[in-house]
């Protein structure tokens, strides 16, 4: 059941009308390091995420800490916290608290409670400790420690002259809800957009241990040249330092963000900078490789979203364009960040077989009737979850797509543990 169906039953159950005035805490997990001693803690910590309901849109509000002895109920798996994130720090006697609203209900995470507050039950959460600034303070340190440093420029692929060695191939895993993506280059050379992938084996998902397997056993010898981070959401990072651990990439590269970050995403920064292959892009980047031109572009730059509080707005998106093919890997940027990146380009690629991994999961962020009959894809495939607590994919962005394509793939509903394609 989607978040926003979810809410309509609560307000049904409970006939609450105000709900300009309700907020609800949408998830509480405990962290996975009971000690918080970097941040003058010394208690088991919860994260608590905050958002507050507004014609039935649910819109983020903050992520909000909490003491472990104040809450009750929880689903206390820690794979998630990351994805929960971090933020100012709150005292929550949820005794105390009046209008509190909660139930158990399912999900693809499992069992959970979700409470509702109103505001003046708000106004009893007391503030304690600044934690996002803690991280975003050391990330920015991070950052500066490689600002300036060019992106290592990939090998010569030299010449191919067999037509079918030209081809690059496509993997889009199914990893559920999240975004792993694999290129593989004529000459073995491997590139690695995000990487979320689960820790113990699903059916239909890629875990893994098991991507490690198929990547060693598919492209033997393959040279990993970069992982690319789209953007700082857990879905698309969760696996990052463990790829770095595991595969040993030659260069991670991510956008800077002026927002706030997770522990996750601070973790993955600390481990490509010690092993002196973080690199940052700062401005547009076109590679050439063989017949491939690659470009790679920074969406905060892009669409007047560069105040934008959502993270979505600030990351990387890319297309690799050959004289045949072009592919659009938006990461999840919105639909107007695409439009202005491809603006000069719709009539050079309009004769070119057009892929298109769909942003934001087939969120409705993504939907626009004009810029999507302008880029027109003939091949969509989207990355999502089923049954998943977002609505993902957006029905009225799925039904245009199916209609507009050839073949619009969505990994649940392939069945199968990646989505494949060969690319001329």
């Amino acid at each position: 059941m989607s978040l926003r169906y979810f809410i309509q039953d609560i307000m049904n159950k409970y006939q609450v009308n105000h709900w300009r005035d309700t907020w609800i805490v949408d998830d509480i997990i405990m962290a996975p390091e009971k000690k918080a001693v970097k941040f003058g803690l010394n208690e088991e910590l919860f994260w608590v995420k905050l958002v507050r309901v507004d014609d039935l849109e649910p819109s983020l509000v903050g992520y909000f800490l909490a003491n472990a002895k104040l809450v009750s109920n929880n689903n206390n798996d820690d794979e998630y916290q990351g994805q929960i994130g971090v933020g100012m720090a709150f005292d929550i006697d949820w005794n105390n608290l009046y209008h509190v609203y909660y139930r158990r209900h399912s999900s693809d995470r499992g069992h959970r409670f979700v409470r509702y507050l109103d505001t003046e039950s708000i106004s009893l959460i007391r503030r304690n400790h600044d934690v996002e600034g803690a991280i975003q303070k050391e990330y920015q340190e991070i950052l500066e420690e490689v600002q300036g440093k060019d992106i290592p420029k990939p090998r010569y692929l030299g010449e191919v002259i067999d037509p079918k060695d030209q081809k690059i191939n496509l993997h889009v895993m199914n990893v559920g809800q999240g975004d792993t993506i694999v290129l593989r280059f004529p000459d073995n050379r491997i590139w690695m957009i995000d990487a979320y992938l689960h820790k113990d084996p699903r059916v239909h998902i890629t875990y893994f241990v098991e991507f490690v397997q198929w990547l060693h056993c598919v492209y033997p010898d393959f040279i990993f040249e970069r992982l690319i981070l789209s953007h700082m959401h857990y879905d698309h990072i969760m696996s990052a330092a463990n790829i770095i651990d595991s595969l040993s990439p030659e260069s991670v590269i991510v956008a800077r963000t002026p927002i706030g970050l997770t522990s996750t995403a601070l973790k993955l920064h600390k481990k490509a900078l010690n092993n002196k292959i973080l690199n940052e892009l700062t401005i547009s980047e076109t590679v050439n490789l063989g017949n491939w031109i690659i470009r790679s572009n920074l969406t905060s730059c892009l669409a007047n979203k560069a105040s934008s509080r959502d993270q979505n707005h600030h990351g990387i998106i890319l297309d690799l364009r050959s004289d045949k093919s072009h592919l659009l890997l938006p990461g999840d940027a919105s639909w107007d960040q695409i439009d202005d990146f491809l603006s000069n380009q719709y009539n050079t690629i309009q004769n070119l077989e057009r892929y298109y991994k769909v942003t934001h999961h087939c969120s409705h962020t993504g939907y626009d009737a004009n810029f999507l009959g302008n880029y027109h894809p003939k091949y969509a495939f989207t990355s999502c979850s089923n049954g998943n607590r977002y609505g993902h994919p957006d029905p009225v962005t799925r039904v245009h797509l199916d209609r507009i394509t050839n073949e619009h793939v969505i990994t649940w509903k392939h069945k199968r543990k990646s989505i494949d394609r060969e690319i001329q």
